[in-house]
């Protein structure tokens, strides 16, 4: 099942997901979509009325559907509140839980309420006072004389502006397929339920408003001259001719019929094809989630390369574009470097058929290198920036980063120098090799800056830095040597140094230096 899951394509599994949020549907959600419903019947209840196809029930039902309205209101501002106060008090926006309902019983439930005000509607454009001035042809045709059965007291028939409730119920149908937020398939199972509803209701129930206007339109259809003599014929001979001279062609019924299927079909069309467009926009919003996660990974991964070539603190202002031009430079005013050499190496590496070509002493100088790279990670050396490694030396240095204030940078590279002697010592020990380590440190002001287009390098210069090597190339295997000045630094930082006295230092001449004494040398005395 592992595998099939892994076999699936991205599209597959972001269509899945947008299926199951299609499902879920959040119950502030679900009360604005009633309440667009509710409030869209009272609309077109008030203009039912507008146009003289009032009557209480009518009346009561509007009552009813203003009543349902201001309670879907109350619970959205109550949960309105509830959300501002709970992200007051928590600085945090709270998830509310949501309506879990199945798509069959959320089917039912929406159904129910447009079914329900659909109802309303009917029901009371339905209830209109007709009084005993009502006809339908079919009764005529079936029972005998018009004469005989139309009352003679009335003089005319009222008329009713049927078109404007068919229109009124069109659009209680439309806003099916507008303002709810259902599949599809559900909307199609509503609209053609209310389709057959509404056309049921329009061929097999007695519809005496329809006659009457379908009876005024008649009359307004007449020729010139016959429509003259109207006024001298009797009601009911009237009506007499209209039942005889209509056909199913003008029935009313059929064009209703017509323009209720043409707008189901459409209706159709349109939630199949908003239900597209809003798959369609998940899935593209998923990608474009998929892609800014891999562009974040992506980033992440090349900060990292980068991290590990040149310094955090410098791969930061590069990466950010915060260098004003191609050349990243810094001026460090009290740095303190560290040339830290690997004794005894030279003569440990050899080329032979037992140690691969010496690829086995390359081992162990890389095992050395990454130890030192370690110990150089704790948070107690956290100002120290390795610069590189040349041969079997390692070059550090601190102060690079920012001002410093103080002199914390320069024990921290006095401190890092005497654990590389002790970490030196343990290698030895399994490695069964006799390894030594020459430290020379020097404070002064450098120039850090990366040069390099292709592969960027990370490097300082300076007065500082050559001293600082020279400590190194004319030190002691096992002894920190530093210069006069870092001498007075670490002796006020409570540092023990022994004097070496004056040395000639290449391209300086004389100068006098001092070994920092390590713990072993402090407990020997």
């Amino acid at each position: 099942m592992n595998a099939h899951h892994d076999l699936r394509t991205p599209f597959e599994e972001a269509h899945k997901m947008v299926s199951a949020m299609f499902r879920e549907t959040k119950e502030i959600s679900l009360l604005h979509q009633i309440s667009t419903y509710i409030l869209l019947f009272i609309l077109t209840s008030a203009v039912v009325v507008l146009g003289s196809m009032h009557s209480r029930v009518l009346y009561a039902f509007m009552l009813v559907g203003s009543s349902a309205l201001l309670g879907c209101f109350a619970l959205m501002m109550i949960r309105s509140l509830m959300e501002t106060r709970r992200t007051r008090r928590s600085r945090k926006r709270d998830t509310f839980p949501t309506v879990r309902l199945s798509r069959p019983l959320r089917l039912l439930l929406v159904s129910s309420i447009i079914c329900l005000f659909n109802a309303f509607l009917i029901g009371g454009v339905r209830r209109l006072e007709l009084g005993a001035c009502s006809f339908e042809c079919a009764t005529l045709r079936t029972n005998g004389a018009i004469a005989e059965l139309f009352p003679q007291s009335c003089q005319s028939i009222e008329d009713f502006q049927i078109e404007l409730f068919f229109e009124a119920v069109l659009l209680l149908f439309i806003a099916v397929c507008v303002f709810l937020s259902l599949l599809a398939i559900s909307k199609m199972v509503i609209m053609s339920l209310m389709s057959a509803v509404a056309i049921g209701l329009l061929w097999f129930s007695r519809n005496p408003q329809l006659n009457h206007r379908q009876f005024h339109i008649w009359l307004g259809n007449l020729p010139e001259d016959l429509a003259r003599n109207t006024s001298a014929i009797a009601i009911a001979s009237q009506l007499n001719m209209f039942c005889e001279e209509t056909s199913l062609i003008d029935d009313l019924r059929v064009h209703f019929t017509i323009f209720f299927l043409i707008a189901l079909i459409l209706s159709v069309m349109q939630s199949r094809r908003s239900e597209l467009i809003c798959r369609y926009d998940f899935i593209w919003k998923l990608q474009a989630l998929d892609e800014q996660q891999e562009m974040q990974r992506r980033h992440a991964q090349n900060r990292t390369v980068l991290e590990n070539v040149l310094p955090s603190h410098v791969a930061t202002t590069i990466m950010e574009d915060r260098v004003k031009n191609d050349l990243y430079n810094e001026a460090c005013p009290d740095a303190c470097i560290a040339f830290i050499t690997i004794t005894e190496f030279s003569k440990f590496y050899i080329e032979l058929d037992g140690n691969n070509e010496g690829v086995e002493c390359l081992r162990l100088l890389n095992e050395i290198i990454s130890d030192f790279d370690q110990i150089l990670d704790d948070p107690e050396f956290s100002t120290i920036e390795k610069i590189k490694t040349i041969s079997t030396t390692y070059m550090a240095a601190s102060g690079l980063r920012e001002k410093v204030e103080g002199v914390k940078h320069v024990t921290e590279i006095a401190r890092f120098s005497m654990r590389l002697l002790r970490k030196i010592k343990e290698i030895n020990e399994h490695s069964f090799n006799n390894f030594n380590l020459r430290i020379g440190i020097n404070v002064g002001p450098v120039v850090a800056g990366v040069i390099g287009a292709q592969k960027p390098h990370y490097d300082i210069w300076g007065n500082s830095v050559n001293v600082a090597s020279r400590m190194d190339s004319g030190g002691v295997p096992g002894k920190i040597q530093v210069t006069e000045e870092t001498a007075k630094i670490l002796e006020s930082e409570g540092f023990k140094l022994e004097c070496r006295g004056e040395i000639k230092v290449k391209g300086k001449g004389q100068m006098t230096t001092y070994f920092i004494q390590t713990e072993e040398e402090e407990d020997m005395f």
